[in-house]
């Protein structure tokens, strides 16, 4: 017979009373003390990470770290399409944010995957490849806020389309701004930032030919400032489109400095450079004794047509 009584609840022996820390709910205008309202976050952008895609690159900026891959262009299903489409999908991992997600279908990933896609569009030359696809697949390691998710998922997936070697009129960019109650405009905002915002644009940029392939915009603002917070971050998108142009293009220390070395180069294809000498005056030679001979059979012909003439003439006579 147990002694454990099921009637009443067993309360440990020693308690302590439940400490509440107050949580301030009151909206007010935040206070960026690390960077200016003007400037982004640092970046941090590698590509060709995924060898068995044809493409690949990983991002951070922030609270955001995304890797992407890129698979194609490979040939496309039937019916004929007379060009290439783009298969785009995104994934949150179960420990992105906090709590942590169910890993069943979510609801976000449907609409950022589309808006990723629209942002990404006008950035490719897919009328180059008829009757082909393009899968491009992104992976959410850890998140931020949707904006900022779908900026950094556009930078790391031109970037990684661009290592797979696949035509594009530009490198993209994605970049956020929001704007406060009292008028101040935030480049890049984060969690907190955003949350006390009146309004928040999203873009997709293309810096090099100066044009914007997407925009998405939540909250309120007039016309003219969100036409001002769009030209802010547009000026600010040069600075990421510049690590992005030089993602692909960073190359190993020691493979450069292999290559700068032309002595053993040299060794192993010509051994003595007297030989080398002797050789190139062995060819001249050779040429010039070519061109001697040529010019030699050239007069004896002159000199054969000249003699045959002189004979008809001393026949005609």
């Amino acid at each position: 017979m147990t002694t454990f009584d099921r009637r009443r609840i067993q309360a440990p022996e020693s308690s302590y009373a439940l400490t509440f820390i107050p949580i301030h709910s009151e909206a007010g205008p935040s206070k960026r003390t690390d960077r200016r309202d003007d400037e982004a976050r640092p970046i941090y952008l590698k590509t060709g990470l995924i060898s068995q895609a044809n493409g690949s690159g990983y991002i951070e900026s922030g609270g955001v770290k995304i890797a992407c891959s890129v698979y194609g262009p490979r040939p496309k299903q039937p019916p004929y399409s007379p060009q290439g489409t783009l298969n785009l999908e995104v994934k949150f991992a179960p420990f992105a944010s906090h709590p942590r997600r169910a890993p069943l279908r979510d609801t976000e990933p449907v609409p950022l995957s589309t808006l990723l896609t629209q942002h990404l569009l006008p950035t490719l030359q897919l009328h180059l490849l008829p009757k082909s696809s393009i899968d491009v697949h992104l992976l959410v390691l850890e998140s931020d806020t949707i904006p900022n998710v779908l900026s950094a998922g556009l930078t790391v997936s031109s970037a990684a389309i661009a290592d797979a070697g696949i035509a594009m009129s530009g490198l993209g960019v994605g970049a956020v701004i929001a704007k406060e109650a009292n008028g101040r405009m935030i480049l890049d905002p984060i969690s907190g930032e955003e949350a006390v915002a009146e309004g928040v644009i999203s873009l997709g940029i293309m810096p090099a030919l100066g044009r914007v392939t997407g925009i998405w915009m939540t909250g309120e603002m007039e016309v003219d400032e969100a036409c001002q917070l769009i030209d802010t971050a547009t000026s600010a998108s040069k600075d990421t489109h510049r690590e992005e142009w030089d993602a692909p293009k960073k190359l190993d220390v020691d493979a450069m400095s292999r290559l700068l070395e032309p002595q053993s180069n040299i060794r192993l294809i010509v051994p003595d450079a007297r030989m080398t000498v002797n050789l190139a005056q062995t060819i001249v030679a050779a040429d010039i004794s070519q061109d001697a001979a040529r010019v030699q059979a050239d007069d004896g012909l002159k000199l054969t047509k000249r003699e045959f003439q002189l004979d008809q003439q001393i026949n005609a006579r």
